[in-house]
């Protein structure tokens, strides 16, 4: 007779979460099931919405990225109008989302990983971000604060931290005052330095784990946007590769639609994304370091090329942690090249005529 398993909840996660395990009379796994709350039916409430609507809307699909959706949404409106937005509005649409990645990364490093490799060796009972503080008061307390810059710089260009409303069809509604770019800026340097001690603890915990290593191995092929072989989390062409091939593809958000395809999912209200031949694919900072060249910025780059020239297999679960680390001091880096370029009073928005048609934006989310 099949026995069911159920560990819940499943923590360090956002969101609630539980997985089912169908045992065999041997106590043998015969399936398992992760099921998270996946259901949230946007694709249905906003049939009929007004198209200006949509960036304030589909903002709300998350509260971890919902930057993300919002800049999809507003970037998706301009590509179907032929829009050319102002390059200063451009430039804050990279500080409000390289906060939003900051932020991000400094969630997934340190509060959701972080336990597992920064807590004592106590038990999976005590790992959590109060035993982590416990164990690495200083190294916490500098990992919490950075995602505190990030997120402080998304309320800052967003005009909220958690779902930023200022970007329109056509650039953006407002910019932040001198003094706010100058508070910007002494925080991007502050990020640097937090990051100078904390890249390097969260690379020997990586390091230390190296016996390991291929267990996590990532069988599948990655994808990334590529504007000329350069990092950018919001333009470019999306670029298909695997471990052994420098380039499987590449498709633009016009035409997703020939390279990805949807499948439903036994036991989920979820369907997932796979590339047309059937083959699954991961994306993130990891994938976007296997398949770019640079970041344009010093240190980043310079931890970039010492990434990719290591001996070590780098198409891992362990080499994404690393990955995140090397794009949040390229983050910290571009806010204060940015905060220093986005103060010439030029104009941040066009007029946009928003007619009929399908429109198709495509961005990368952080992780």
């Amino acid at each position: 007779m099949t026995k069911t398993v159920t560990l819940e909840p499943v923590t360090r996660i956002e969101g609630h979460a539980k997985i089912s395990l169908d045992l065999d009379d041997n106590g043998e796994v015969l399936k398992g099931h992760l099921q998270v709350l996946e259901l949230r039916g946007f694709e249905k409430l906003v049939e009929g919405m007004e198209c200006a609507k949509m960036p304030l809307i589909t903002g709300r699909i998350c509260g971890v990225c919902p930057a993300a959706h919002h800049l999809a949404s507003v970037i998706a409106i301009e590509n179907g109008c032929g829009t050319v937005i102002p390059a200063e509005a451009k430039l804050l649409r990279e500080l409000l989302y390289a906060g939003h990645v900051l932020h991000s990364h400094a969630l997934s490093c340190f509060v959701l990983t972080g336990p597992d490799l920064l807590s004592s060796e106590s038990g999976n009972a005590d790992k959590s971000i109060f035993r982590m503080l416990s164990d690495n008061p200083e190294i916490s307390k500098k990992a919490l604060r950075l995602r505190s810059i990030g997120q402080k710089i998304v309320e800052k260009v967003g005009g909220r931290g958690i779902h930023p409303v200022t970007a329109l069809p056509g650039g953006m509604s407002c910019r932040p005052s001198t003094d706010d770019l100058a508070t910007m800026k002494n925080w991007g340097n502050e990020a640097i330095e937090l990051l100078e001690t904390l890249y390097p603890v969260m690379a020997g915990k990586l390091s230390a784990l190296a016996s390991v290593r291929e267990a996590t191995a990532l069988p599948m092929k990655a994808i990334a946007l590529s504007n000329d072989r350069a990092i950018s989390f919001l333009e470019g062409n999306a670029v298909i590769r695997d471990a052994t091939t420098e380039t499987c593809g590449t498709f633009t958000a016009d035409n997703y639609e020939k390279s990805l395809t949807e499948h439903v999912m036994p036991g989920s209200y979820m369907k997932s994304v796979r590339l047309a031949g059937g083959d699954s694919y991961f994306v993130g900072p990891l994938a976007r370091l296997l398949i770019n060249e640079r970041y344009t910025t010093s240190k980043a780059d310079e931890l970039l090329q010492k990434f990719k020239n290591g001996t070590t297999n780098r198409w891992t679960a362990f080499d994404a942690i690393e990955a995140r680390c090397i794009e949040m001091v390229h983050c910290a880096e571009r806010i204060v090249e940015l905060c220093a370029a986005s103060d010439t009073g030029a104009p941040l928005l066009v007029p946009v005529t928003i007619g009929k048609g399908t429109f198709r934006g495509m961005i990368e989310a952080p992780r």
